[in-house]
């Protein structure tokens, strides 16, 4: 786009709303700039101005939640052992999830999107999985995304996070 300001002419450059920025982008091997496979440490680099902080689920396991800004993080699993020790930056990253709208597949698909949504992107259910230790709920649908998956929120109807893995 070009504006004329005082009798100069600018260019600006313009993101059409449907396009995410790569470093918010979801794909089956990544979420922004945080791909499976790096080590803890070669994500600190990736993404130099997050924090990196040590958490754990309610399964006790350790993780990594990597905030990017206020609201905005991914939560990394690395095959760390304990949720209490410091974290290791040797160790791989085997699994990424986020619970953040700020993050988008290239379809479009992101937490808090409405079931009905991705059904219009991605066909009908197929299944609705839950998990035996937390009760957790992930759908899948009939042109499912290759290693993305959905899990639901509490009432079935949205998506409250999205999550890769390498395995």
């Amino acid at each position: 786009m070009r504006l004329l300001l005082c009798g100069l002419a600018l260019s600006v450059a313009t993101q059409a709303p449907s396009q995410t920025p790569l470093d918010r982008l979801i794909s089956a091997k990544r979420i922004g700039s945080i791909q499976l496979g790096m080590t803890l440490g070669e994500a600190r680099k990736a993404a130099p101005a997050a924090a990196f902080n040590r958490r754990s689920d309610g399964d006790g396991a350790a993780l990594v939640e990597i905030t990017i800004a206020p609201r905005v993080s991914i939560t990394a699993w690395a095959e760390e052992d304990d949720p209490e020790a410091p974290i290791d930056w040797s160790k791989r990253i085997r699994s990424l999830e986020t619970f953040s709208a700020a993050f988008r597949t290239a379809d479009g698909a992101r937490p808090g999107a409405r079931v009905s949504e991705l059904t219009r992107l991605y066909g009908p259910t197929r299944t609705i999985d839950t998990t035996e230790m937390e009760s957790r709920e992930y759908i899948t649908f009939a042109r499912h995304p290759e290693r993305l998956r959905f899990r639901l929120d509490e009432t079935r109807r949205a998506i409250l996070s999205i999550s890769v893995s390498s395995f």
